[in-house]
C-alpha cells in the first residue's frame, strides 16, 4: 500500500527488518533507489522497434530463428521483453 504525505512517502514494503520509508525527494529521484526495489523493466514492441533499424517482420523472424530474445506473453496480443535482454542484444550486436 502506498501513502503520500507532503513530507514523507511511505512504501509499506516489508524488508524483513521493518517498513521501507522514502522521503518525497528520494521518491522523485529513482536513481537513489536500489534496483531491487524498482524491479525489472519491460519493453513492448514499438519501443524496441524505435531502438533497432528494422521492421516488425524482421524482429519476429529473428525471434523465431533464435537471433533475438524471446518475449514474455502477457495476453494473446501483448508481448513484452526484459530491458536487460534488449541491453544484452545491443551489446552483442555492437561487437
Amino acid at each position: 500500500m502506498l501513502y503520500v504525505n507532503t513530507h514523507v512517502l511511505v512504501c509499506d514494503l516489508f524488508c524483513g527488518t521493518g517498513n521501507f520509508h522514502l522521503t518525497l525527494k528520494e521518491a522523485m529521484n529513482p536513481r537513489g533507489i536500489p534496483r531491487s526495489v524498482l524491479g525489472e523493466r519491460y519493453l513492448r514492441e514499438p519501443a524496441i522497434l524505435e531502438i533497432f533499424p528494422f521492421g516488425r517482420s524482421t524482429w519476429w523472424r529473428g525471434i523465431k530463428e533464435g537471433r533475438f530474445p524471446a518475449g514474455i506473453k502477457l495476453s494473446p496480443r501483448v508481448t513484452v521483453w526484459r530491458a536487460s535482454d534488449i541491453d544484452a542484444l545491443i551489446q552483442s550486436l555492437s561487437k
